[in-house]
């Protein structure tokens, strides 16, 4: 048997000291040991960082937006020459009022053909009312109103107090070649659209040509054109 009253026990550890801990970091196997970490940590750091900026690269472009139409930027104002003065000057003087007050940026303009005989289907589309004004009266409105950022768009609707506006008219031949003639020739006048009452009224070949007759037809000033319903 074991004798006396001594404790026998495992060593006690207590960490190093200072010194010991500064002389164990000056040894190679620690040195290298934190080369590899720091490697490590500025690799995958750069990793990370490419790795996001190819994402970004990758990504779809976000699609620009899409780009107003004139029609679009501004109020149509609807502008009969009677509540004008009765005549086309009288518009003309009011185009200053009508842009910089009440922001307009299109003027319906009309009805300006003269009154319906007796014995036609519809007026005559392509005149000009005498009591109105002149062709060239009607040119300097054009130009007037180009100058002041505004487009005019004239009202052909052939029976504006009809209801339905249209009528039996919508399916006459005769009536829609006439309409249609009437469109082609107010366009050489460089205006920048047509407006048609009721065109829900007719069918809707006929408003595909026409809506083709005005956006194609070449505008001397460059103007996008556009068929207006009402």
């Amino acid at each position: 048997p074991l004798g006396g009253s001594g404790v026998s026990g495992s060593p006690k550890f207590t960490g190093l000291g200072k010194e010991e801990l500064l002389r164990e970091a000056g040894t190679p196997l620690w040195a290298r040991a934190r080369l590899v970490l720091l490697v490590l940590f500025w690799g995958g750091w750069i990793g990370m960082l490419g790795a996001a900026a190819a994402i970004v690269a990758q990504a779809p472009r976000c699609q620009p937006l899409p780009t107003k139409a004139w029609w679009e930027l501004g109020a149509l104002y609807r502008a009969p020459p009677k509540a004008f003065g009765g005549d086309l000057k009288g518009v003309e003087k009011r185009l200053g009022y009508l842009k910089e007050k009440l922001q307009v940026g299109g003027l319906v303009l009309g009805p300006v053909y003269p009154q319906k005989s007796p014995e036609a289907k519809i007026p005559p589309l392509k005149e000009l009312d005498p009591t109105l004004g002149t062709i060239q009266d009607f040119s300097a409105l054009v130009q007037a109103a180009k100058d002041k950022g505004v487009k005019v768009i004239l009202d052909l609707t052939p029976n504006p107090a009809g209801n339905p506006v249209w009528g039996d008219a919508a399916k006459d031949s005769e009536v829609l070649q006439q309409v249609q003639a009437a469109m082609s020739h107010w366009l050489k006048e460089d205006i920048a659209g047509i407006f048609l009452d009721g065109i829900e009224e007719l069918p809707d070949l006929v408003v595909a040509q026409w809506r083709n007759l005005t956006e194609q037809q070449p505008s001397p000033s460059g103007v996008d054109r556009v068929l207006v319903g009402g």
